[in-house]
């Protein structure tokens, strides 16, 4: 491992990271500084190597670390900030460690910069003795927050009581909650997606949790796979970021905030996920005003056979696709705010579908959304995964269009099933405004918002 610390500095950062856990008795546990090799071979000779950890449950700087049970591999989050320096350092164990106990590092992290640490994932022993026995373990120390989720039940789709533990650096969130996995042909893959609830503590009464670590966010996350579309892990984070300059957080349905951490699912290591603040249809509504929350109806375009249990709709234009019904006026299962929907769509005369979209589309937001699909190479957000909002103003229903997903970007290809993902998708609503636009108007107005999506879109970049 490269060493980069001058000999005075390392022992100087040694000599610091050597703590104390106190258990209202006289027996206090340590993880003392760097010992010698020689010492540790000593310890180890006076000792029987035990056949199990002496030492499951660390904490780092107060918070608890993720432990990968199969690989006895504790992770501790720092943060991406730090540098080359390292920040302060204190590890604990639990008090549920073994009586006796005393813990010291065999490697000084102290050698190395903090950053390359991170980076490349270096990993540090600690070695753990009693009087009679010894174990090693290694702690990891990650920029990301890490999730750490204990359940009793098997994790279907249904929601199952949960321990949740998430940390960010000095930043801590512990709580019981719910998880379940999530996703439509997705669910299938070796590494699946999941959603975690925090509304709720195991006595049923609600609890919610305002500040979730790196999210800001108050009840639930969404856990993202990424890679079984995405070997680069990247896309669906490139494109909620730059959908973050498009939108404002107090539009309805804006960019929804992302952050990159590590999971750990009972003892168990599954790797990086992208953490998405789900949207509360309920919430994006009431950001049109109070009045809508009665008058409204918000659907999602989706493939039958993934629907999720929500009414749902056939698309009489779209075999195999139909409409979800997210947000229902009245609290009422109810389609008919989309008949009018239905209806331009079956228009066959253009000029007479030029008329009534002039009356029931919400132009600017249809535009836009084919602006977007375009830029971001959106595949997968007009068959599926695209929100149409009846907004009910003095009796007139008009329809805008939103994002409910952004997962599959920036020109995704499947060829080994036989699916193309390659080809930017057209939204056909828009094509045909396009196509049959004789006065101009639309096409002159689709112009000035991708001029505007776009400078948007790359002014920060």
């Amino acid at each position: 491992m490269k060493r980069f610390k001058l000999f005075l500095a390392m022992a100087a950062l040694a000599c610091a990271i050597g703590l104390t856990v106190k258990y209202g008795s006289t027996y206090r546990p340590v993880v003392e500084p760097v010992r010698e090799i020689e010492e540790i071979w000593a310890l180890e000779d006076a000792r029987e190597e035990s056949e199990k950890p002496l030492v499951t449950r660390l904490f780092c700087n107060g918070i608890p670390m993720a432990y990968d049970a199969e690989n006895n591999v504790f992770y501790g989050s720092l943060g991406l900030e730090n540098g080359e320096e390292w920040p302060e350092i204190e590890l604990t164990a639990s008090d549920e460690a073994v009586k006796g106990l005393s813990l010291c590092f065999a490697d000084d992290y102290g050698f190395d910069d903090c950053d390359a640490a991170i980076r490349e994932g270096y990993s540090y022993q600690i070695f753990a003795y009693t009087d009679t026995a010894y174990s090693y373990a290694e702690v990891v120390f990650t920029g990301l927050p890490l999730v750490n989720v204990t359940a009793d039940q098997t994790i279907e789709r249904e929601d199952v009581p949960a321990q949740i533990e998430i940390a960010l650096a000095a930043e801590g969130l512990q709580t019981n909650g719910r998880i379940h996995k999530r996703g439509g042909a997705s669910i299938l893959n070796d590494k699946v997606g999941y959603k975690l609830e925090f509304t709720r503590t195991t006595d049923g009464k609600k609890k919610i949790y305002r500040e979730i670590p790196g999210m800001e966010t108050d009840s639930q996350v969404i856990l993202l796979p990424m890679n079984a579309l995405d070997t680069t892990m990247m896309r669906d984070r490139l494109s909620w970021a730059l959908y973050a300059r498009l939108t404002r957080r107090d539009e309805p349905f804006s960019a929804r905030k992302t952050q990159y951490c590590e999971l750990f699912l009972n003892g168990e290591y599954r790797g990086v996920y992208l953490m998405l603040e789900p949207f509360s249809v309920r919430q994006e509504v009431v950001k049109a005003g109070e009045e809508h929350l009665t008058t409204d109806s918000v659907y999602r375009t989706a493939v039958i056979s993934l629907s999720h249990g929500r009414p749902c709709m056939e698309d009489p234009y779209s075999a195999a696709t139909g409409f979800e019904l997210y947000y229902p006026m009245d609290g009422e299962p109810d389609f008919s705010p989309l008949a009018d929907y239905f209806a331009l769509l079956g228009e066959t005369d253009d000029a007479a579908f030029m008329r009534r979209a002039a009356q029931i589309i919400d132009l600017d937001s249809a535009l836009r959304y084919d602006v977007v699909l375009q830029l971001f190479g959106l595949t997968d957000n007009v068959i599926n995964n695209m929100y149409t909002w009846a907004q009910n103003s003095r009796g007139h229903t008009r329809y805008r269009f939103d994002f409910w997903d952004l997962d599959v970007s920036w020109g995704l290809k499947r060829d080994e099933i036989g699916e193309m993902h390659e080809n930017w998708v057209f939204f056909p609503l828009v094509d045909r405004l396009l196509r049959v636009d004789e006065e101009g108007g639309v096409r002159k107005r689709y112009g000035e918002i991708y001029r505007e999506v776009r400078e948007l879109s790359l002014i920060h970049i």
